[in-house]
């Protein structure tokens, strides 16, 4: 019910209750429950504590089901945190635990989410098998939202590595799983995969419109930063196709939208690929955007990033 602090108000009476009473396992299980509720409230410094003490605890305690959890909960904190390579060492041993705990779902949902981590940490070539071991996992447990991420990530993979025909089948997979499902956001997410790999297959036309139906899906969901990113790869693509000044606009609409939600990352991503447009083009306003494109993502130590936009600014015109 999004009742966050409801729920942590609960989750400290139990605390509360389970450590009078010497419980250990119930113990580590409520600290698992509360890392979510600080990943749900965006405290993710803590969601990461609190994920590794639970886990502790449950190891101590000797259960494996709840160790494997804790490692799931801690993985995903991390990945949120921009800790790809930790997420994947977590997901791994969460894989590993719900695997010999005999929980099959478990460890299909572990393997997906080492995917992706994978995926995050540009290492795709890694990623493809456990996405491959999710999907049939699910297949066989008859979850279909499963299989459809499963099918989703493999994509991803797969157009990493440049199989773009592959990723473009796994892709369509996902999407015929999400349809019948009818899930908006499986929908939007397997959009944008698809733009990506039309992208990958030189069907330029094609992707801007699987960006641009991203876009709307994401914004009937009211999700504002999926919102930005399909804008933001619209733009990259409409440049791609020649279509300056669309590229442009979609940008500055990705960029209006990291700047209120407070995405500063994303912000001075989207900046750095406006500027690199405008600096090519010869247009308008390169410098100034290319100055907040430094800003921000120095701010998120993206050192290789600054260093080319500077090095590109050092050649404008005065």
């Amino acid at each position: 019910m999004q009742q966050f602090e409801e729920a942590a108000e609960a989750f400290g009476n139990s605390l509360e209750r389970l450590e009078e009473a010497g419980d250990l396992r119930g113990t580590g299980r409520v600290w698992n429950d509360f890392g979510i509720v600080f990943r749900k409230t965006n405290r993710l410094d803590k969601a990461i504590e609190v994920s590794a003490d639970a886990r502790d605890i449950l190891r101590m305690a000797g259960d494996k089901h709840g160790e494997a959890k804790a490692w799931g909960n801690l993985g995903g904190a991390l990945a949120e945190n921009g800790q790809p390579d930790e997420a994947a060492e977590a997901q791994a041993h969460a894989r590993s635990l719900f695997q010999e705990a005999g929980d099959p779902h478990g460890e299909a949902v572990a393997s997906n989410d080492l995917s992706l981590a994978l995926i995050e940490a540009g290492r795709p070539d890694e990623a493809v098998e456990p996405a491959i071991h999710a999907r049939e996992i699910f297949q066989q447990t008859g979850d279909h939202r499963g299989e459809g991420l499963a099918w989703k990530n493999l994509g991803i993979a797969l157009n990493r590595l440049g199989r773009h025909r592959d990723a473009y089948k796994a892709h369509t997979m996902a999407y015929d799983i999400f349809d019948q499902l009818r899930d908006q956001l499986g929908l939007a997410q397997t959009w944008t995969g698809l733009g990506r790999t039309l992208s990958g297959l030189n069907r330029l036309n094609d992707a801007v419109d699987a960006h641009a139906r991203a876009g709307l899906i994401f914004q009937t969901l009211g999700d504002r930063y999926g919102e930005g990113l399909a804008y933001r790869q619209l733009g990259i693509v409409l440049f791609g196709a020649g279509r300056v000044g669309d590229a442009v606009e979609a940008h500055l609409k990705a960029w209006k939208i990291f700047q209120d939600i407070g995405e500063r990352q994303e912000y001075g991503l989207t900046a750095g690929s406006l500027f690199i447009i405008l600096s090519e083009e010869g247009l308008p306003g390169a410098r100034d955007v290319g100055e907040h494109a430094i800003i921000a993502l120095s701010e998120g130590g993206k050192q290789d990033l600054v260093a080319d936009i500077r090095e590109r600014l050092d050649k404008l015109p005065r």
